[in-house]
């Protein structure tokens, strides 16, 4: 089956599957599937799929998009015009992404359409390039849509530094699109639409990791999906405030992300071109990835910082969280020292216990039948 999708006057004809994939959705704050099921945000740094497509290297974007699927990734995030890193105009990259939409679609992988980068480099119709975009993410289902990557940037036309201009280009959208307007120079700053994309700050060694905590506040605060969307990256070797090389932090931050109930996307020096992760990068994100084994498929509430009412006793650890998933209480700690005492308080037994360098993950039970309370006075962080 084929489809005709117009662009500002451009018609092409797309090959898109015989059954329409499931849409994603915003619902009472989450994302959710077609059919109502939790839809988890495990993305990753795509920016250059649109743009190998528009220049003839379709199978190297569908390989890519075939190994993420082997990772079990839901989300690309993927630019529809660039011109820093690539040149890729905007005309042009809204005719690829409607052909790698249903591309990445059968691979079971929505897209995430970054639709404004790099803007004070061309001059055309912001508003009708966000509307034909959103339009065809409505048609296609498996996406999502960022109107800006980082509108405050000095790269940006200066228009978008304003979000209530931003917000009137979400208006330009289909109204079941779930759209985010683009990271504001903080976390309190990145709200105003469906949901909330936040490039969390990238501080030295553990810190970048401690800083995702904020974003269950943030879900509070937006009663809003919220999603770390471009953190700091890694790397071969770290570069401060930029980079990391250091898988064990990698993991805490997706083991973290998942407790404080926000969606993760693996940012890596190579995904700025969509090239599979190599060397050390492969190793960073094979330990990001290992996350969703750790933890169960399930959102975990109660969430805030390890205190010491709390069911596990953590000695020296720099930052430590709780959540409850179920009847469990789950602890993660980060900053570890190599020899670190750790203790069940009473009522309470340690039913699985992971440590690697510098962080360690619990799971506990009550020794009594049913659920016992978390006894911490901090209060819920999540909606």
């Amino acid at each position: 089956m084929s489809v005709r999708v117009a662009a500002l006057g451009l018609v092409l004809s797309v090959a898109v599957p015989a059954q329409a994939a499931e849409p994603v959705r915003v619902s009472q704050g989450v994302f959710v599937r077609g059919d109502g099921s939790r839809f988890e945000w495990r993305g990753i740094t795509a920016f250059r799929l649109a743009e190998l497509v528009a220049s003839g290297r379709e199978r190297e974007a569908a390989a890519y998009l075939a190994w993420g699927k082997t990772q079990h990734l839901t989300v690309v995030r993927v630019l529809a015009m660039a011109q820093v890193a690539f040149p890729l105009p905007p005309d042009k990259g809204r005719a690829a992404m409607a052909r790698l939409l249903p591309l990445a679609a059968s691979h079971g992988i929505a897209v995430e359409i970054v639709a404004l980068a790099d803007t004070a480099s061309y001059q055309f119709d912001i508003e009708g390039h966000v509307r034909d975009l959103g339009r065809l993410c409505q048609r296609e289902g498996l996406c999502t849509l960022e109107i800006a990557n980082e509108p405050y940037h000095g790269t940006q036309d200066p228009r978008l530094h304003d979000r209530s201009f931003l917000a009137g280009l979400r208006r330009a959208v289909p109204a079941e699109v779930p759209v985010a307007l683009g990271a504001g120079n903080s976390g309190a700053e990145s709200g105003g639409a469906d949901y909330v994309t936040v490039h969390f700050p990238r501080e030295r060694g553990w810190g970048h990791v401690a800083a995702l905590a904020e974003g269950a506040p943030l879900r509070a605060r937006f009663k809003a999906p919220v999603v770390n969307d471009e953190p700091i990256g890694a790397a071969e070797a770290v570069v401060d405030g930029r980079r990391d090389a250091d898988p064990e932090r990698f993991r805490a931050a997706a083991l973290l992300a998942i407790m404080a109930g926000i969606g993760s996307t693996f940012h890596y020096d190579g995904g700025i071109h969509a090239t599979i992760p190599r060397g050390r990068q492969a190793m960073c994100f094979a330990a990001w990835n290992s996350a969703w084994t750790e933890l169960p498929d399930q959102e975990l509430t109660d969430f805030h910082p390890l205190g010491p009412s709390d069911p596990l006793t953590v000695r020296g650890a720099a930052h430590a969280w709780v959540a409850r998933v179920g009847s469990e209480v789950v602890v993660l700690a980060v900053g570890l020292p190599n020899a670190t005492a750790v203790a069940a308080k009473e009522g309470w037994t340690i039913k699985r216990a992971r440590r690697w360098a510098g962080s360690g993950l619990w799971r506990l039970v009550t020794k009594t039948t049913g659920a016992r309370p978390l006894r911490s006075a901090a209060p819920r962080a999540t909606p």
